[in-house]
């Protein structure tokens, strides 16, 4: 297979360059996948802001990697070509570790403090940096405290404040006594019982069938199916607590700058970019020719047209081409006139089958080291050979 992925890169390279319309990519899309086009989203920016807010609500950091053509795209390791999955179950699930942290930790050790040391380790467990994983286990244990008190069966204000303050000192973290009595508490403390009806001994030799509570044969089951049942009750108030607290302080939303869309843009359609800004710069000016070159825009007319309708020489009107718009149309022949010297190969130039380029030293040569009498024998050389004679 390492063997062949070159050549599936060369036959998917070579089949994207079939793309008709300025299509120039093939990608790995999924069905149900749509695909927006650049000119809808150039029209429309809000569009375009709407639609990457959604997708870092969602878990994406930043969007541009779902951009075609976009450094940041993935790449198909086999065929070379972008690729466009979203690995959301993984990225919900991460998301929800403080949540699920928070909900085990109120199990094992019961209260505020197991609440928040539960969403402070689901937190690191999700990649998120120590001190934003403190910040969420305190926001955490804080919020389990207020929440508490809230939910109390006390009426007043104050009683529900004596609520909340009780539940955040109900248990010392650094207390060895009051973090074992919790733990005892806990789902891998205490003993899972169920209701089971059994003779009970009333005394006198007189026995009456009861219902009681029996331990379950299978403790070490219970509690740990006990410790990881998200949907029971009593998880629902630490798990929106641990939620919050890690919304709070890191909401994975990622603002979309100004500059994150221009360079989306710029690498998605180099040549669109730098047309949109070519108007920003003053006309006539280096930049607004250099936008123009970038942009693939060509002079309407070549050399010869533009000196007979100017006025100009020849060469005047080639080297107003090379200079303003960096390319040298030869369809007539001639010298080349432009920026760089005689081997930078810096004047882009669009030639047709068959024309044959003569280098720089070749011309001077011709005129004994003369450019300009070297230039005039290649002209006469030219017509001649035009004209069928050697």
């Amino acid at each position: 297979m390492n063997q062949m992925m070159p050549v599936l890169k060369q036959q998917a390279d070579g089949l994207a360059s079939l793309g008709r319309y300025g299509d120039s990519y093939i990608v790995h899309a999924a069905e149900g996948e749509t695909v927006i086009p650049g000119e809808i989203l150039d029209a429309n920016p809000q569009l375009r802001e709407d639609l990457f807010r959604q997708m870092q609500m969602m878990g994406i950091k930043n969007p541009n990697r779902y951009v075609v053509g976009n450094s940041l795209n993935s790449i198909n390791p086999i065929t070379g070509q972008p690729e466009f999955y979203y690995k959301k179950l993984f990225k919900a699930f991460k998301r929800a570790l403080p949540a699920l942290g928070a909900i085990v930790g109120s199990r094992i050790l019961p209260g505020a403090a197991g609440t928040g040391i539960g969403a402070g380790l689901g937190s690191l467990a999700s990649g998120k940096s120590f001190g934003k994983s403190a910040l969420i286990g305190g926001g955490t244990y804080l919020g389990s405290g207020i929440l508490s008190g809230l939910t109390s069966d006390e009426k007043t204000i104050g009683g529900k404040l004596g609520e909340a303050r009780k539940a955040l000192t109900e248990v010392n973290p650094f207390s060895k006594e009051e973090v074992t009595k919790a733990f005892d508490k806990g789902s891998l403390g205490k003993t899972y019982t169920k209701k089971e009806m059994m003779p009970v001994d009333k005394g006198a030799g007189i026995a009456i069938i009861e219902e009681v509570d029996v331990p379950f044969e299978n403790q070490a089951f219970q509690r740990v199916a006990g410790t990881l049942n998200p949907f029971s009750r009593d998880a629902f108030g630490p798990g929106i607590v641990g939620a919050l607290a890690s919304e709070a302080v890191d909401p994975d939303i990622q603002e979309t700058s100004e500059e994150q869309i221009n360079e989306a843009k710029r690498l998605s359609d180099p040549q669109r970019f730098a047309y949109d800004q070519v108007s920003e710069y003053p006309y006539g000016s280096d930049r607004y020719y250099g936008g123009l070159r970038e942009s693939g825009v060509y002079p309407s007319m070549d050399a010869e047209r533009l000196a007979r309708s100017t006025g100009i020489s020849l060469a005047q009107a080639r080297a107003y081409l090379a200079s303003k718009y960096g390319v040298m149309a030869a369809a007539d022949g001639g010298e080349v006139i432009g920026p760089g010297t005689g081997t930078s190969d810096s004047i882009p130039a669009r030639l047709s089958d068959g024309e044959f380029v003569m280098t720089a030293e070749a011309v001077r040569n011709a005129g004994n080291g003369d450019r300009d009498l070297g230039a005039a024998r290649m002209y006469d050389m030219m017509s001649r050979f035009e004209n069928g004679r050697a």
